[in-house]
């Protein structure tokens, strides 16, 4: 899970794109270029003001910028020395070229980690090539890039920056138009006020919704190991193909999951409610020849207060349900114990991009969970039935730290 986290990253460094181009007052080919791209597609516009708006039909001359409101068909005109920048979203075509150099970034990557462990192979038991190990990093991250680079190019944007003049606003009363009647009228015929948004900045998506695969640290683990340790579950266990193993041991090779649903409350903060379950592994003591294998996991709901630190990073925090499990997966397999417990979540998210609806999220979570008492399980002779090792009731504590990547959208 980790290498494929390093992927992600990897990734999002070698596919994000922002093409920028300055406009200046007598650019009459800029203009023209600007409305060809604003055919068919929406124009996000950021005044010097510091509004952000969202329009269609855009249309740009050297006095005068105007466009409709999408859904209520409202002509808006500004003077264009007023407009900060125009960003346009590549969408389709950005995501076809996202995918590719997703493809390659994974694979690069993907190559210099079969190089690696190629390196630091011992070549035991089962015998792997060199080739092997290169061929088969590069097809598989390079498999996993694409998704990642196609999420990430959907948010390919070519800005616009407009030189500033210093001009005012024009004012006039607002009415409204159609694409039809701007096609068959000077752009600059009619102007209107610009009535600003209740909440600047905020945009027309409020509502983001994502999900990620998770690896955890900590956990229970390290309290079992201790008191395994102290219940004589420590023998060393045979090795079949090299040197033996020591027990106890705890090992976390599965993934976990968060899903997540957030509602911008203002530009700055946002509300929303996190569900997901974190696998911290199990842990696993030998005594008297029989393996004592312990599964455990947390599952927590949360919601969550967060602060947008930026337009990519957003830091939350709030209280939390966790429901601790616990089982004994030994053979025979003892029934799975669930504790409830309350604590906090504390939320770190990176979004890329930015602004698009679809984005590639990184997440880091601190979970404070307390102490939870498992126990006591005992190992029985298979032949006499007595007890031959037991593992008593013991506290332990789940706090641990999970990091993802996934996919979100914005709605």
């Amino acid at each position: 899970m980790r290498y494929v986290i390093f992927a992600a990253v990897l990734t999002l460094a070698l596919t994000g794109c922002t093409t920028v181009r300055t406009v200046d007052s007598t650019d009459a080919a800029r203009f023209s270029e600007i409305n060809k791209r604003a055919q068919g597609k929406k124009a996000h516009l950021t005044l010097a003001s510091g509004h952000r708006i969202v329009a269609s039909h855009l249309q740009v001359t050297r006095d005068s910028t105007s466009w409709f409101e999408p859904g209520t068909e409202r002509l808006r005109t500004v003077a264009t020395s007023q407009i900060a920048h125009v960003r346009f979203f590549d969408g389709g075509k950005g995501m076809v070229a996202g995918a590719w150099r997703g493809a390659l970034s994974g694979a690069f990557f993907g190559v210099t980690l079969g190089m690696a462990a190629a390196g630091s192979s011992d070549n035991g038991f089962i015998q792997i090539s060199a080739a092997q190990y290169i061929l088969s990093g590069a097809i598989g991250f390079g498999i996993l890039g694409i998704p990642i680079g196609a999420v990430l190019g959907s948010g390919n944007k070519t800005e616009y920056h407009f030189e500033a003049s210093g001009a005012s606003l024009s004012e006039a009363p607002a009415r409204a138009a159609s694409p039809a009647a701007q096609r068959t009228a000077p752009a600059d015929s009619v102007s209107f006020t610009w009535e600003p948004a209740s909440s600047p900045g905020l945009g027309s998506r409020r509502w983001t919704i994502s999900a990620q695969l998770t690896h955890t640290s900590g956990g229970p683990g390290g309290d079992i190991e201790r008191a395994m340790r102290a219940a004589g579950l420590d023998q060393r266990g045979p090795g079949f193909f090299g040197p033996g193993v020591d027990y106890p041991l705890s090992r976390n090779d599965g993934v976990g999951w968060v899903l997540g649903v957030h509602y911008a409350l203002t530009p700055r903060w946002t509300a929303g409610v996190l569900l997901g379950e974190s696998k911290s592994g199990e842990t696993v003591g030998l005594g008297d020849s029989r393996l004592l294998t312990i599964d455990h996991a947390v599952t927590t709901v949360a919601p969550i207060l967060s602060l947008q630190a930026s337009k990519s990073i957003r830091f939350g925090v709030g209280p939390a349900l966790h429901i601790a499990k616990v089982q004994e997966t030994s053979v025979p397999a003892g029934p799975a114990e669930r504790t409830r417990k309350v604590g906090f979540v504390v939320d770190l998210g990176v979004t890329v991009p930015a602004e698009s609806r679809f984005f590639l999220d990184l997440k880091v979570q601190y979970h404070r969970v307390g102490g939870v008492s498992i126990g006591p399980y005992e190992m029985t002779s298979f032949h006499t039935g007595e007890v031959i090792a037991a593992f008593p009731e013991t506290r332990v504590t789940y706090d641990h730290w999970s990091i993802g990547a996934g996919f979100g959208v914005r709605l």
